[in-house]
């Protein structure tokens, strides 16, 4: 099966276009009744995995970005990340604070206690992100029971944000899903744009019932199969929204933020980061692991008469970041070898809403604020002491 969906379908969009039947019909789609369109709500989920508290800017600004359309958020997390670093419950901490204290009619929130680290019940990665999907998809069921129409529910992480305007249409037209979202990938803040590979944010149509499903060739005989909607990070579908929206990667305020979540990330590998090369690497748009000349090792294939990287698994999704294409070629070898340069965007047109009317808080994601605050160590050692 392809490793991401491969039908891009189009999308329209202007500056106050309001939503109908036209505008449904272009996307090829038919429009929702009016009672269905004003019943049927909108529901935004996350887990939260962050082993700072930087994540929590990413939902400020995610919670403005889509006020107007979203009717319920849902947060799950945990006091330690999936890959096993201690971490707070920041969101917790500050779901009554004032930069969240205006939503909190809308939100339905889950903490869910780590066992220590050292326990013999300290489950795996796939293992506790199993428990949290799990913990998310039990507080979608309580509260999808008592709709009057299956929820519309988005599933992604917390950089991963799409568009108001892309949840309207899919609000008010009746979409092929579960739909995944095409957003436009930057690095370190919005002056670093580095392509359209992100794919893993999708919308589903809540759904707990049943269907008829064939048995065989034989269309006699049939069986009822229960259909359930779960939290998903995962390809559920082939179809995906062009231009959806933003994942800013690695985007954090603090220096010390980005080195933990490297740290969480690649473990032992990123020791060798220091706040020095990276504040020169998110400054000049370059490659933060050419720091790490291990993580890469090139050989020769018998059966190729040119170069080719062996990419070991725990970075290819930085290296995924960095070059999109698929690295076959020569070229491609080269690119991932050498200092890798960005492209630096000057325009700050098209940015969450939110950022540019808070320029001042967030300034160091806007083109021209790359300088970062280094701060205190990331993880405290009182937060490392409820878990080892």
């Amino acid at each position: 099966m392809p490793a991401r969906p491969q039908h891009v379908l189009p999308h329209f969009y202007a500056e106050n276009m309001r939503i109908g039947d036209e505008i449904c019909a272009l996307h090829g789609w038919s429009a929702r009744s009016v009672p269905e369109a004003v019943e049927r709500e909108m529901w935004d989920s996350v887990i939260l995995d962050g082993p700072t508290a930087a994540e929590l800017d990413m939902l400020e600004i995610r919670f403005n970005e889509l006020a107007d359309v979203v009717n319920k958020i849902f947060i799950v997390e945990s006091n330690r990340t999936i890959n096993g670093m201690p971490k707070g419950l920041y969101f917790g901490d500050q779901r009554f604070s004032d930069r969240f204290a205006h939503f909190q009619s809308r939100v339905v929130y889950r903490a869910v206690p780590a066992p220590r680290l050292d326990s013999i019940r300290s489950p795996p990665p796939d293992a506790w992100s199993a428990r949290l999907r799990s913990e998310m998809n039990g507080l979608l069921r309580a509260r999808a029971s008592n709709t009057r129409r299956p929820p519309l529910v988005l599933f992604s992480a917390a950089d991963e944000l799409p568009a108001a305007h892309t949840l309207g249409l899919l609000r008010d037209c009746v979409f092929p899903q579960p739909l995944h979202l095409q957003l436009r990938r930057f690095a370190y803040a919005y002056a670093w744009p580095v392509g359209w590979d992100s794919w893993r944010a999708q919308v589903h149509v809540w759904d707990t019932g049943t269907r008829l499903e064939f048995v065989g060739e034989n269309t006699e005989e049939a069986r009822v199969v229960r259909r359930r909607t779960e939290f998903s990070h995962e390809m559920t579908s082939q179809w995906v929204l062009a231009d959806a929206g933003w994942h800013c990667s690695y985007c954090y305020r603090e220096l010390d933020d980005l080195i933990a979540k490297m740290q969480d990330e690649f473990g032992a590998d990123a020791a060798e980061l220091t706040p020095e090369r990276i504040q020169k690497a998110i400054c000049e748009g370059k490659d933060i692991f050419n720091t790490l000349p291990e993580a890469y090792s090139v050989g020769v294939e018998p059966h190729l008469s040119f170069t080719t990287i062996d990419q070991p698994p725990q970075y290819k999704d930085m290296l995924q970041l960095m070059n999109p294409e698929p690295c076959v070629y020569l070229q491609c070898s080269i690119l991932l070898i050498l200092l890798i340069q960005l492209y630096r965007s000057n325009s700050a047109v098209g940015v969450p809403k939110y950022i540019i009317e808070s320029a001042a808080r967030f300034k160091y994601l806007l083109p021209g604020g790359c300088m970062r605050n280094i701060t205190e160590k990331a993880v405290s050692e009182d937060n490392a002491k409820e878990l080892v």
